[in-house]
């Protein structure tokens, strides 16, 4: 262990859980998994030194990525500089990370999480698959979080790394950029899969989850369906926001309007094919 970087295994991954005093004190931190040489996400830049510390003696050779947030490709750039690791990503995920600078940062993800992430070179896998060793990753599509946002899956094993497609099981905040009822496609896509261990990169390891991502794609519904028969009754978002989820609370304010119930209601009453 080193200091911000919490090292535990389970079922052969190695599970790096990164924090720094500012995540600790607004209670987040974020996980990545190193595995047959395989590193997926690379955690945010304030936890650069932790990660790279936690590395050593255990260099991976290649870092896989689930989607944009600094706070899961924050260090993949000082990873490749520091252990060679070549950097794997779907080529629209890969278009992604090589210009950082097009997503939008608010100052609440800089004082938490750090700058945005260096620009990325990521080579696409072949036919979306990557073998190393025994093991064949497979990335899968799972939009809504973000429009490109993917899980990577390991067939043999049944091992899933959902990146930030699950967290919770009754979420009350999204981002401005979520599209939810995308995102209740993608958790039932994924369940389908049987997936015998989650790897979620802000709780750690999950067995079993189908049931859960299953449970958090039926509360999306539900809630979905409620606001779409007061939206049809003329209620503003404001209004439904109140009726199904309550007043906004400190995080919709520190995040200046970024993260909020009300961005909740206008992502489930987006149309999405579900």
């Amino acid at each position: 262990m080193t200091a911000g970087a919490q090292i535990t295994e389970f079922g052969g991954v190695t599970m790096i859980k990164l924090s720094t005093a500012r995540t600790r004190a607004a209670k987040l931190h974020a996980y990545c998994f190193l595995w047959d040489r395989v590193l997926i996400d690379s955690a945010f830049p304030f936890a650069c030194q932790h990660l790279l510390q936690a590395l050593c003696g255990r260099p991976p050779a290649y870092v896989l990525h689930t989607h944009l947030h600094e706070d899961h490709c924050g260090n993949s750039r000082a990873i490749q500089e520091q252990f060679g690791a070549a950097a794997i990503a779907p080529a629209d995920l890969a278009e992604q990370l090589a210009h950082p600078e097009r997503e939008r940062y608010g100052l609440y993800r800089r004082v938490i999480w750090g700058a945005p992430a260096a620009p990325i070179c990521a080579e696409p896998p072949i036919d979306g698959t990557l073998d190393v060793g025994s093991n064949r990753f497979r990335f899968v599509p799972t939009p809504g979080h973000l429009p490109v946002h993917y899980a990577i899956f390991e067939q043999q094993t049944g091992y899933v790394f959902t990146g930030d497609l699950f967290i919770s099981r009754r979420p009350r905040y999204a981002k401005s950029d979520e599209v939810a009822a995308l995102s209740i496609r993608s958790l039932r896509e994924l369940a389908k899969l049987k997936p015998a261990v989650m790897f979620d990169a802000h709780i750690g390891a999950v067995s079993d989850p189908a049931p859960r991502l299953l449970a958090k794609a039926d509360f999306l519904e539900d809630l979905r369906q409620q606001a779409k028969r007061l939206a049809a009754h003329g209620l503003s978002v404001r209004a439904i926001t109140r009726k199904l989820l309550g007043r906004e609370g400190l995080m919709s304010y520190a995040t200046a309007g970024d993260y909020t119930k009300a961005n909740m209601i206008r992502s489930l009453l987006m149309p999405g094919n579900v």
